[in-house]
């Protein structure tokens, strides 16, 4: 069943998030495009999470799990205000009352290479953190690396990050004068150490040439607390964490690499407010809309509402608005196809079955098509929904839905861009 996890290709052309080094004095060039290659932590081979006596249902109950932790969670970090002030031209969140922090929950990890000369690591994908952590030697409080922590003074181009610094945000300093950080998670995991800048290395997909990020800015964690559930032990190979919030510390940059050739790309307009937001219209389901109330998706001036793309949430969430209509013509058109029902979002599937009904997700200018075996996961003999109510959270277009599609962000432009395609065929995606 190697389709089951197949996302859409947006992930693996989207440009590496990384924060800019702000030092205006800077001549070094940097390149005009470079991709970060993400990988399934559960059914990805290359995963160091990787678990081969899990089942497909296993794999896929345990997505289910972290969608909805994640979908949660993010619902809870919306209900507190975020007041925000502004130095200079960087903006920054003030703590929230209570503190509303994040939980790994993503479904991917990268593979970087830190330092010079590169030394290769895992890192945990968290798109709802902006901190990005690698563990390093020295540390007081560690986890088990099976190849260890980063040993940064073997790099010519590390550096500690003085107290001073415009990026060192609170301002707390060590005896030495260096920033020091702190970031604590949900679950109540943890991580302080030293803010550090150094070259980090991936690849360029537009040169297929590895390619130099210079001074990337990155926590070097020396007190951490974490718990990576099964992967805990002396064979772990995840070091720390890749933050990708969208928050100022960090930027999301598309460069060449994210630019598709001669393909017709379809476009609507996206908002990048902590999340990134699509206005969704209405849904068609076998060519008939459903006629959702236009305002069902709109953002609410108190933030609420809209409906976000996100990679981390395996499952899309509607409101019951939209979620009703949409599961009751599925239902119906399913058992009039004589299919029996097996619990609340699954099905049987009888061999040769190929009946899949069609949905599509009017957007502003835009109509997305999912493929069949992105709004139904299948298995040997049934198959099961990837849309759920959202009663507790966010509207969410997850990675399921996206399979076999190319997604490219255009955050200065406000604009997504997509189109169908075969994300397998192209392995330097």
């Amino acid at each position: 069943m190697e389709h089951l996890y197949l996302q859409g290709c947006w992930v693996l052309v989207i440009v590496l998030l990384f924060i800019v080094n702000i030092d205006s004095s800077a001549t070094i060039e940097r390149p005009k495009g470079f991709s970060l290659k993400l990988i399934h932590k559960y059914s990805s081979k290359e995963s160091p999470m990787y678990q081969a006596n899990l089942t497909d249902q296993e794999r896929y109950d345990l997505m289910i799990n972290l969608s909805h932790k994640r979908s949660f969670r993010l619902a809870s970090k919306s209900l507190y205000h975020t007041s925000k002030h502004t130095n200079g031209t960087q903006i920054h969140p003030d703590y929230a009352t209570p503190p509303v922090s994040t939980e790994k929950d993503s479904i991917f990890v990268v593979a970087i290479g830190v330092g010079t000369p590169p030394v290769p690591f895992h890192l945990d994908l968290d798109t709802g953190s902006y901190l990005s952590w690698i563990q390093c030697s020295g540390c007081l409080k560690c986890f088990d690396i099976k190849n260890g922590p980063f040993e940064y003074f073997h790099s010519s181009t590390f550096e500690w990050v003085h107290c001073d610094h415009p990026l060192c945000i609170p301002r707390k300093c060590s005896a030495e004068q260096k920033c020091e950080y702190q970031f604590k998670y949900l679950d109540g995991d943890m991580t302080s150490g030293i803010l550090s800048k150094d070259n980090f290395f991936t690849y360029s997909k537009f040169t297929d040439e590895e390619v130099s990020i210079p001074n990337m800015y990155f926590g070097c964690g020396l007190e951490n607390i974490i718990d990576w559930g099964a992967n805990n032990g002396p064979l772990n190979d995840i070091a720390g964490i890749f933050g990708m919030e969208e928050i100022p510390i960090s930027f999301l940059r598309f460069g060449e690499d994210a630019i598709p050739r001669g393909t017709a790309l379809q476009t609507t307009p996206l908002s990048a407010d902590g999340h990134y937001y699509v206005n969704l219209i209405d849904i068609s389901f076998q060519g008939v809309r459903l006629g959702i109330p236009p305002d069902s998706f709109q953002r609410k001036p108190d933030g609420s509402g809209g409906l976000i793309l996100d990679t981390g949430s395996t499952l899309t969430y509607l409101y019951r608005i939209a979620y009703n209509r949409i599961e009751a013509r599925i239902g119906q058109f399913l058992l009039n196809n004589n299919l029996r029902q097996l619990g609340e979002y699954c099905y049987s599937l009888p061999k040769g079955f190929k009946n899949f009904p069609t949905v599509t997700f009017h957007f502003d200018r835009a109509d997305f098509n999912p493929w069949p075996t992105g709004i139904f996961e299948m298995f040997d003999d049934h198959f099961c929904l990837n849309i759920r109510p959202a009663d507790d959270g966010f509207a969410i277009l997850g990675s399921f839905i996206q399979t076999d599609h190319l997604f490219v962000q255009d955050i200065s432009a406000g604009q997504l861009h997509f189109t169908r395609t075969d994300c397998s065929i192209d392995t330097d995606l």
